[in-house]
């Protein structure tokens, strides 16, 4: 049986909150049941569309990290 994906989404604005999450899904990874995907992953010259929707297909799970809005829907920092 496949190890359930883990697939994360953020903006590489907000990488910072991805790497703050990676420690608390690494015991499972390093434990082998779970796989952690992010683009990371992705290497330089592959064509990112298929790896990142291939990616999506075997997710069980998704984290999507959303940047914070503002009172009108702007970005506040």
């Amino acid at each position: 049986m496949d190890k359930p994906t883990i697939f994360i989404s953020y903006s590489h604005k907000d990488e910072k909150w991805k790497d703050l999450l990676r420690p608390h899904l690494q015991a499972l990874e390093l434990d082998d049941r779970i796989v952690v995907w992010d683009d990371r992953k992705i290497d330089a010259g592959d064509t990112w569309y298929p790896e990142i929707k291939d990616a999506i297909n075997r997710a069980r799970v998704a984290v999507c990290s959303l940047p914070r809005l503002g009172a009108h829907g702007l970005g506040d920092g």
